[in-house]
């Protein structure tokens, strides 16, 4: 149930999903071995690396899921344009929103 739930949280990509459908899984059964989360908290964060480096952005969209997943480029562009208008434009901010890549 755990990982399911797990998987769905990165809905509506079909890689990610399967990733997490089948990590989840491993995780699930590593938690209730060895009672600690800290060891699956560093493979989730080295697997979500290998997977960001190693598929190619057209497949995942930049890792991204939800809704800006499924968002066009015109809807990122309007996003960009407003960034440039906002008044939060300070340079801490704007960095802070291009790590987020939105």
């Amino acid at each position: 149930m755990a990982a399911t739930l797990f998987s769905a949280a990165h809905l509506p990509s079909p890689i990610l999903t399967t990733f997490t459908l089948v990590g989840g899984l491993f995780f699930c059964e590593m938690f209730r071995r060895y009672r600690s989360i800290y060891p699956i908290g560093i493979v989730h964060a080295v697997l979500g690396l290998t997977i960001a480096v190693t598929m190619p952005d057209s497949l995942l969209h930049n890792m991204r899921v939800g809704i800006g997943y499924l968002a066009t480029k015109s809807e990122v562009s309007r996003f960009q344009s407003f960034k440039d208008r906002s008044r939060f434009g300070s340079p801490r901010f704007c960095c802070f929103l291009e790590t987020l890549k939105l």
